[in-house]
């Protein structure tokens, strides 16, 4: 089982014309492949702009979801997350401040274009070879090995 930590607005994008909506549908298609796979996923969202002073968290079926309090960006809590974790984590992002934070740690960041793939082909139920991606990423052959490892995880 692997511990997934998910960079919410980064991964589902925010212009929508209903963000609500669009992030309902998003956590629908989270818990479907929590579910199916079994492994931990976490899914933050920001949430600094709001009135919450502490984080603010909920079990939404299979997976957790939290909006970080006010004054505080989902980007800086991730960081401080897995730097302060004792687990290792896959950490599901695009962003590139993250995803070097992430590489100094025991987590281990991956971009979100192969995870959308895997939770697209778990959703029509025909899973498909994700890996070849990692092929196309400017990385080292260390870190592509890294993700390969972690991806077959997932």
């Amino acid at each position: 089982m692997a511990n997934i930590l998910i960079d919410g607005y980064n991964m589902m994008g925010i212009h929508h014309r209903d963000i609500k909506r669009a992030r309902e549908e998003f956590l629908d298609l989270l818990n479907t492949y929590a579910l199916h796979s079994g492994n931990k996923v976490v899914v933050i969202f920001d949430g600094y702009r709001g009135t919450a002073r502490d984080i603010q968290g909920l079990q939404r079926g299979a997976i957790k979801v939290l909006y970080t309090p006010v004054g505080q960006k989902a980007d800086d809590y991730i960081v401080d997350f897995v730097r302060s974790s004792n687990n290792e984590w896959i950490v599901v992002t695009s962003d590139n401040a993250i995803t070097n934070e992430v590489w100094r740690t025991k987590s281990i960041p991956i971009d979100i274009d192969p995870f959308w793939d895997l939770l697209l082909s778990v959703r029509s139920g025909n899973l498909e070879d994700i890996l070849d991606h990692i092929e196309e990423l400017p990385l080292s052959a260390k870190k592509k090995r890294t993700l390969r490892k972690a991806l077959s995880r997932l």
